[in-house]
């Protein structure tokens, strides 16, 4: 959204460089005349003469450097845009694939405490997955003290991520089905819809990450999935936090793998935010 900008900015000034620089160069030539004959008179010596002619070279010469640096400018912006194009992956049919298959939760898929936590005010899956965002994001913001205190604060936030990704995958759908349908045509709205499902495969990798560490695959349902990760969650919350100035190596793995879902999460939202921008 911003190197367009840029790049309009930069060819108005080059094109106003231009037109000053033809304007400048006609009124050099009319003075350079003008000079020739007041020195053909006997009005100014030739070295005086010779300073003159020097003078309007050097100007000319300094409007042309500009020029051309404004031009580079130009050039290296439009390289970078370029790049960043051809560097995209097309999307296949098995990005599509590895979204899973949408289905409407049910009152039966939540994890009972976890609906008692999500469900209050809410009459909608929309609502419950809202509030749920709201919380995910408050907890990935802790410190790194906070989380090694409340681990199963944080593996309860896994479980509200896959919620923020389902009802982005809802939201999606007929996004989906049109690009599958067109994916080897061109339509009007390709170009939309494929910075669309690049968000969503963001999002989808972030999810599999997550499932991953904690042995579980995409394969699995987003009910099998939350129950995995509330039941893991409410167990860690048993236990009770300690400062102990030694870490056993056990701790010391979890922490690291506490830390990485939390850069995991910071680099999916700010890649968000990138593409609404």
């Amino acid at each position: 959204m911003f190197l367009p900008k840029i790049k309009a900015v930069i060819v108005f000034f080059v094109f106003a460089i231009t037109i000053i620089t033809e304007a400048n160069a006609e009124t050099n030539n009319t003075n350079l005349d003008k000079i020739k004959d007041i020195y053909e008179k006997g009005g100014i010596t030739e070295a005086e003469y010779n300073a003159a002619i020097k003078k309007f070279s050097l100007n000319e010469k300094k409007v042309d450097k500009e020029i051309n640096k404004e031009k580079k400018v130009l050039s290296i912006a439009n390289t970078k845009k370029n790049k960043k194009i051809n560097n995209e992956e097309p999307i296949t049919i098995k990005d599509l694939e590895k979204f899973g298959v949408y289905t409407e939760l049910k009152v039966s898929d939540y994890p009972e405490e976890m609906y008692s936590v999500l469900s209050k005010g809410c009459k909608s899956n929309v609502c419950i997955s809202d509030k749920a965002t709201k919380k995910m994001s408050l907890i990935f913001k802790r410190s790194s003290k906070w989380a090694e205190k409340n681990p199963g604060q944080l593996i309860k936030a896994m479980g509200y991520y896959e919620l923020f990704y389902w009802n982005n995958f809802r939201k999606k759908q007929k996004i989906i089905e049109r690009y599958k349908n067109n994916i080897n045509q061109k339509y009007i709205k390709k170009k939309m819809d494929e910075n669309a499902l690049r968000s969503l495969i963001g999002l989808n990798k972030g999810r599999e990450k997550m499932r991953k560490a904690l042995g579980m695959d995409l394969s699995l349902t987003t009910k099998d999935a939350l129950k995995g990760y509330w039941v893991l969650g409410s167990f860690l919350d048993l236990g009770e936090g300690k400062n102990l100035k030694k870490l056993s190596p056990e701790l010391k793995k979890r922490r690291r793998l506490l830390t990485e879902y939390k850069n995991n999460i910071s680099n999916l939202k700010q890649k968000l935010e990138e593409d609404k921008k």
